[in-house]
């Protein structure tokens, strides 16, 4: 699920509403926070994301820290509160296993002229980092499956990327996993 603009509490409400059915195999993406960390908002979004993760310890979650705003003054309220904020999610990702942060660390050449928003190539940089995220918390877990294989007297050979034996049929397949080899929920 994608809502531009939107606050985080809006979004965190949103991902939650779909999560129920979420495990291990699936990874939450949420990407968001700029737009509640402005001009003495106040409102405590750290406390919305830690009752997010407990709520959804069920699955994997991955969280975005929030870019300087290059259309502000460097030393403005609002990128001191990112820089606190931003210090925080890594307290956070330190203190539960099942949650991963991707690191939004660039500089002023990957926002549009205004300074706010990424640019094309950022936005391209950003979607190789979530995709490497993603492969990394459930390739994890498909290595597991590897080995577990393995030990049951299935050829490494015989596992293809998804995890699965080669030799079971595309009807299993969906049957277990539904249409999509990796499902994740989407947040931005």
């Amino acid at each position: 699920m994608v809502k531009p603009g939107c606050e985080l509490n809006t979004l965190l409400e949103s991902a939650n509403s779909a999560s129920g059915s979420l495990t291990q195999k699936d990874v939450i993406f949420i990407c968001g926070g700029s737009n509640d960390l402005h001009f003495d908002k106040g409102e405590p979004i750290i406390d919305h994301i830690m009752e997010f993760i407990k709520t959804n310890i069920h699955t994997n979650i991955t969280l975005a820290n929030v870019p300087i705003r290059y259309d502000l003054s460097y030393y403005l309220q609002v990128n001191k509160e990112i820089q606190s904020y931003n210090k925080k999610l890594m307290e956070i990702t330190k203190e539960h296993k099942q949650v991963a942060l991707i690191e939004i660390d660039i500089d002023r050449k990957y926002h549009t002229w205004h300074g706010l928003h990424f640019n094309t190539l950022r936005k391209l940089l950003f979607s190789n980092k979530i995709t490497q995220a993603i492969y990394s918390i459930l390739g994890n877990k498909l290595k597991q499956s590897t080995v577990m294989s393995e030990k049951n007297g299935i050829q490494g050979d015989e596992i293809e990327a998804d995890g699965m034996n080669s030799n079971q049929g595309n009807k299993d397949y969906k049957k277990q996993w539904g249409h999509n080899k990796v499902n994740s929920k989407w947040c931005w």
